[in-house]
């Protein structure tokens, strides 16, 4: 299986998991895979994989939850990086994700990703206005 095989099935596993757990509610799923997150930006007629197809229409049958993802490269910067590359390596093979992160440990990893992303646009926006 591929890496990038490998993360799609990750992200289909927790919509699965998002799906039968979640009737409503705003969700943040992270990956460092920006090629796994580029396959599902996609329309259905243009999805390349039938797992891509899947997950699109998986997405699309989540009415009331919102779910977001957040391209985080590599994980730099991120605690817990190794626990969160088992446990999707995990939920790669099993076909389930065998434990959930406690919300301690998530927190953090949000609040880090969340604040390098601001700064990126923060800092763009005063270099657009310059040009």
């Amino acid at each position: 299986m591929s890496i990038f095989h490998a993360e799609q099935v990750a992200i289909y596993q927790i919509l699965l998991f998002i799906k039968e757990n979640f009737t409503v509610g705003h969700l943040l799923i992270i990956s460092d895979s920006l090629s796994a997150l580029q396959s599902i930006t996609n329309s259905p007629i243009k999805a390349k994989s039938l797992l891509s197809l899947l997950i699109i229409t998986l997405l699309i049958s989540l009415s009331r939850v919102i779910v977001e993802f957040l391209w985080a490269p590599s994980h730099v910067g991120i605690t817990h990086n190794e626990t969160v590359d088992r446990l999707e390596k995990q939920a790669s093979i099993s076909g389930s994700p065998s434990n959930i992160l406690p919300l301690s440990e998530i927190y953090p990893i949000i609040r880090h990703s969340t604040y390098d992303d601001w700064n990126i646009h923060y800092a763009e926006s005063f270099s657009n206005q310059n040009s």
